[in-house]
């Protein structure tokens, strides 16, 4: 009887504890994920506080024709900062052979480097897109990697879902401590960046076979897609010096937000968190800003909020388009101003139209991405009374 009941007990325990795994709220990281820091960042880990938990900070990237490129990581903007830290190794996943020991030799570089000035490092990070033909071999990188690892710090890979079926991933997740799902790609032009059903199915795959603490990494960003005679080219932050036709993606915030919710509502086994790609600077266009991240972690509403109104006070005042909302919008298409206003003039990308006692600015290119939280000046008015000037959006996309 009395083994029956420590058997119950036990039962009882186990689906306590699984249940209050399941309600566990999930943390959010995000990538940093510029080579070159700048003071922007400073400024948007300042207001990230009470958003997000910690950083996967892209350290050095080894590449075919590059070679080894290490990122100019501000460090005291990150002891500062002193949310845990992970440090990310990105590897090339056209490199043809991964070298343990050199990759091993800047892991410990890092580590020494990283703590000596004083951020909160939590683990590294290797983030390899190896084929699933070679994920055998790269298990025994991973392994050389772990041995040089000091106590203390974790070793996590990102991993593919392509690589959930192939029997060789097993060895691969048994030589890290955690591991982060991409569920976000450009697999084909027509695909996006991001398709809920595919993502999920994904995840619930990859929840079946793995037994390390993981993360799924999310999309907050967009993408241009470039044609050349090298084929289908992807645009992130940077230009490509490249001709052909641009062709913009974008990772829907409202449809990763219903996704994020279903997550949370019912989290597979093993899920911790959440690791947003990428940290939004003001400087990057193709990123979601800040204010959309918060409302789609916060599961706040979703919308653009556009207004346009004079700035400044006395002689010529700007012409602003503002958007407060939560989700990025065009610019408007014609704005209108009515009152005595003796001079005025355009911005590039507007053209001024006047007419006795109004003045157009009518958009002349496509229609530009206005960022959450973000404003434009898209001209300037010089008008007799302030109290008499109307100003107006006549026309949006």
């Amino acid at each position: 009887m009395k083994r029956i009941a420590r058997v119950a007990a036990g039962l009882v325990l186990a689906v306590v504890s699984m249940a209050s795994t399941a309600m566990a709220a999930l943390d959010h990281e995000a990538y940093v994920w510029q080579r070159v820091w700048a003071p922007a960042h400073a400024t948007v880990l300042a207001a990230s506080h009470d958003l997000l938990a910690g950083w996967r900070v892209l350290a050095a990237q080894w590449h075919p024709d590059e070679g080894l490129v290490r990122a100019r990581v501000d460090l005291a903007v990150l002891r500062a900062d002193a949310r845990p830290v992970v440090a990310v190794l990105r590897v090339d996943g056209s490199t043809a052979r991964v070298d343990a020991v050199a990759l091993g030799d800047e892991l410990e570089r890092i580590v020494q480097a990283w703590r000596e000035a004083g951020v909160t490092l939590a683990g590294i990070e290797i983030d390899h897109d190896a084929p699933s033909s070679q994920l055998a071999a790269y298990a025994f990188v991973l392994e050389a990697l772990h041995a040089r690892l000091p106590p203390g710090l974790a070793l996590s890979i990102t991993t593919l879902p392509a690589w959930t079926p192939e029997a060789a991933f097993a060895g691969v997740l048994a030589r890290v401590d955690a591991a982060v799902l991409q569920l976000h790609a450009v697999d084909a032009p027509t695909l996006g960046l991001f398709d809920a059903t595919r993502a999920r199915a994904r995840l619930e795959a990859f929840a079946a076979v793995a037994h390390v603490p993981y993360r799924i990494a999310l999309p907050a960003y967009g993408a241009g897609l470039v044609r050349s005679a090298d084929g289908v080219l992807v645009e992130s932050e940077a230009t490509l010096a490249r001709g052909g036709g641009r062709v913009e993606i974008e990772a829907d915030p409202r449809e990763v937000a219903a996704f994020l919710r279903k997550v949370e509502r019912a989290p597979p086994r093993g899920l911790v968190g959440i690791a947003w790609f990428r940290l939004p600077l003001p400087a990057d266009r193709r990123a979601w800003s800040l204010a959309t991240l918060r409302a789609v972690i916060d599961s706040a509403p979703l919308a653009a909020r556009v207004s346009a109104s004079l700035a400044g006070q006395g002689g010529a005042r700007d012409v602003v388009v503002r958007n407060d909302g939560t989700l990025a919008a065009s610019l408007p298409r014609t704005l209108r101003i009515d009152g005595p206003c003796e001079a005025a003039d355009a911005l590039t990308g507007y053209v001024l139209q006047r007419s006795p006692a109004t003045l157009r600015f009518s958009r002349t290119a496509d229609a530009a991405r206005l960022a959450a939280g973000d404003a434009r000046t898209i001209g300037w008015v010089r008008c007799t009374t302030k109290d008499e000037v109307h100003v107006a959006i006549e026309h949006e996309d």
